[in-house]
């Protein structure tokens, strides 16, 4: 594996694929949607940080976007069908003592949503249709 000599933010990232960096932000903050390695965290100051991503991490993110969309979900975007996703797999990790937690999902601009980790993943769809806009 080759040395990496350079990161992108993930603001970059987003307008290079065209995509929400909000959105963005949100499927990278479960470190298990990309390889290890791939996300960097560059920080600005004493509790300021900023999110980077390799190349293969901007190509394992550029695929992930692409499969969504060709399969998108019970007529949700393909974007939040891929956040729902994400967001089942962070509250399931979450989850490790067996019973029903609270999980908070932070959408960027100061909004998030407090939901059981337990929520029906098509309900969790609709539900980030509406406060992202996308219906």
């Amino acid at each position: 594996m080759a040395a990496v000599t350079y990161v992108r933010t993930i603001k970059f990232v987003a307008e290079i694929l065209e995509e929400d960096p909000e959105l963005l932000q949100a499927i990278v903050s479960n470190d298990d949607n990309l390889s290890y390695g791939s996300i960097i965290s560059v920080y600005t100051g004493d509790d300021e940080s900023v999110t980077a991503l390799t190349d293969d991490g901007m190509d394992e993110l550029e695929q992930m976007l692409k499969d969504a969309a060709a399969h998108p979900k019970n007529g949700t975007t393909s974007s939040t069908a891929l956040l729902t996703t994400s967001c089942s797999a962070l509250a399931s990790k979450q989850n490790l003592g067996g019973s029903n937690r609270a999980v908070t999902i932070e959408l960027g601009r100061d909004r998030r949503i407090r939901v059981d980790s337990d929520i029906d993943t098509d309900a969790l769809g609709r539900i980030l249709d509406v406060v992202l806009g996308r219906r």
